[in-house]
Formats: structure tokens, C-alpha cells, sequence
């Protein structure tokens, strides 16, 4: 492993995916990859943008492009590690998490890369920040007292506060707001299993969404945009694929079923879609597909590309 790479734990590197690959070429184009002919044309691009994390050799940097795969764009290029990127409810910013002043801490930044602002100053790990659907708050993981918490900082006062209680140790994998802004999903390890959460921003109130024997690892909850359904990864069929269960526990869907590991959910701001990390053409790279599974078209091509989030295309 690389010097400087983030410390996680062996589960989390894998459903994060980070693999060192040297970019096979550039181009990217969205090709339907099941039920039509290899090669098929993509239907047109759906509104928006997906800000994802590119992997050039040793480095990772924040790029964006259109879900038809054109329209690549790079927004950082620094020797320091930027990771998790994720969308202002209005598509104007982009939160991330760096390393390039040393320790993981929060920045800002427009979504051309201009505009850059460091939110978080803690000598701790400060990553995968999440915005809340009012634009107001920005939830985020931190291990500033020891353990690996979700906290929630207000923007405009720039208070911080723990939202998890004491004790339970929060997983490095996507901390996900409630459309209606109450309630954030996270994934935990309880005594010995893995398991997927809800909870309060004022931290009461929380629930168990699903729970599985570890080997089957819950992780990398999203919510959809209509605040029904959790989309998250478990290896419970034995593969890491994609699945979707609604808030209350009930209604486990599998979505994808294909060899090696199908990663890192993300919704399109109207439901429709989840955009998604998958090695399945060999190089890890984004694919979407319904919101059922069906209709996968692959985004990039070869490029190594990680922790997709799909956002919206800010009017100018």
C-alpha cells in the first residue's frame, strides 16, 4: 500500500475501492452493458453531474462528468489525497476531504475547482462529508475524540456536534441525510456484526435499518431522494453487490448480480437512477442503472474512478 494512503480497514478499502491504476485512456462514454448488444448506443444524459474521485497512478483527485459519460472535467490536482466528494443541494459547491494540509480535514470548492475553503482544523480525521438537503448543515465522520463519530457542522455559525453516541464505533464508509433533513444514515459495528443505521441530527431516536453477521458486511447506505428506500452494499449473497431496503427495515431488494465487487451507491437527484463503482469490465469504473437494476450503462471507460456522488447542475 502506498505511503499516505487513508487507514482503513480491510472491508472498507474494498467497498471503497481504492486500487492504484495507471488511466487506460481518457475517453469515457456511457455503452449499455446488460440486455443490449456490447457497444449500444447510451440514451441521452440525465440532468446533472456526478462528481467522482479519479485514481492516476498514486493520486486521487475530485473530476466531475455528465451520466452520458461526456463533459470530463478535473477540479484538483494536488499531491495530497481528495476524496469523497458530495453535492451542495443546489449543485453550486462541492464538499470533499484532503489531506493535503497534513490530516483528512473538510474543504469546499466550486464545482470548476475554484473557490477553495477549508472547513475543519482538528489534528484528526476528518472525512465523508455529506450536505444537508436545506444547504445549511454538513454532516461528516471524524475520529476527533478517539472513535470514528458522525458530526454535523452548521455553516453559518460553524458549530460542531456529535450526532452518535459514545461507544459505537461509525465504519469509514458514506454518512447519508433523509431527504426531509431529520435523520442521517450511517453504518456501524455493534459487538461483532455490521449494520446499517438511522438516526436523529440531535442524536435521539436511533434505529437499527438491517443486521447481519459481519462476513456479510452492511455498508455504504444512501437514501433516495423520496426518502422510501436505503441503497446500500452487502456481501450477504455472497459477492459485494448493490441492494435497497426500505427505512423500516422491511422489503430487502438485491439489485445487481454480477462477479466482483458492485460498490458505492449514489441517487440521482430525481430517484430515477443510482450511479455506482463496479470492476465488472475489469478497471474499477462508474456505471448507472435504474432505480430497480436495470438498464446498466457504464460512464467511464479504464479509468479507475471511486465514491461517485450525483448532484445537481447548478443554474448560471
Amino acid at each position: 500500500m502506498p505511503a499516505g494512503w487513508p487507514r482503513l480497514s480491510g472491508l472498507a478499502w474494498v467497498l471503497i475501492g481504492v486500487v492504484a491504476l495507471a488511466a487506460a485512456g481518457a475517453g469515457a462514454l456511457a455503452v449499455s452493458c446488460d440486455g443490449d448488444e456490447p457497444g449500444a448506443v447510451a440514451k441521452p444524459a440525465d440532468a446533472g453531474l456526478i462528481a467522482y474521485v479519479g485514481v492516476q497512478g498514486d493520486n486521487f483527485d475530485i473530476y466531475v462528468i455528465a451520466p452520458d459519460g461526456s463533459g470530463k472535467q478535473r477540479l484538483t490536482d494536488d499531491p495530497g489525497e481528495d476524496l469523497f466528494p458530495d453535492w451542495s443541494p443546489d449543485g453550486s459547491m462541492l464538499a470533499f476531504a484532503s489531506d493535503r494540509s497534513g490530516d483528512f480535514d473538510i474543504f469546499l470548492m466550486r464545482p470548476d475547482g475554484s473557490g477553495l475553503r477549508r472547513l475543519t482544523y482538528e489534528p484528526s480525521r476528518e472525512t465523508d462529508p455529506a450536505w444537508s438537503p436545506d444547504g445549511r448543515l454538513i454532516a461528516f465522520r471524524s475520529d476527533r475524540e478517539g472513535e470514528n463519530a458522525v458530526y454535523v457542522m452548521d455553516l453559518r455559525s460553524g458549530e460542531i456536534t456529535r450526532v452518535t453516541p459514545a461507544g459505537l464505533r461509525v465504519l469509514q464508509t458514506n454518512v447519508s441525510w433523509s431527504p426531509d433533513g431529520r435523520r442521517l444514515a450511517f453504518a456501524a459495528e455493534p459487538d461483532d456484526d455490521l449494520a446499517v443505521y438511522t438516526i436523529a441530527v440531535d442524536g435521539s431516536g436511533m434505529r437499527r435499518v438491517t443486521g447481519s453477521p459481519r462476513r456479510q458486511g452492511l455498508l455504504d447506505p444512501a437514501w433516495s431522494p423520496d426518502g422510501r428506500w436505503i441503497a446500500y452494499v452487502s456481501l450477504r449473497d455472497g459477492d459485494f453487490e448493490l441492494y435497497t431496503v426500505g427505512v423500516s427495515g422491511e422489503g430487502h431488494r438485491r439489485l445487481t448480480n454480477r462477479p466482483g465487487p458492485d460498490t458505492s451507491p449514489a441517487w440521482s437527484p430525481d430517484g430515477a437512477r443510482i450511479v455506482f463503482v463496479s470492476n465488472r469490465d475489469g478497471p474499477r469504473d462508474l456505471y448507472t442503472m435504474a432505480a430497480d437494476g436495470a438498464d446498466v450503462l457504464r460512464v467511464t471507460a479504464g479509468e479507475g474512478a471511486l465514491q461517485p456522488a450525483w448532484g445537481t447542475r447548478a443554474t448560471r
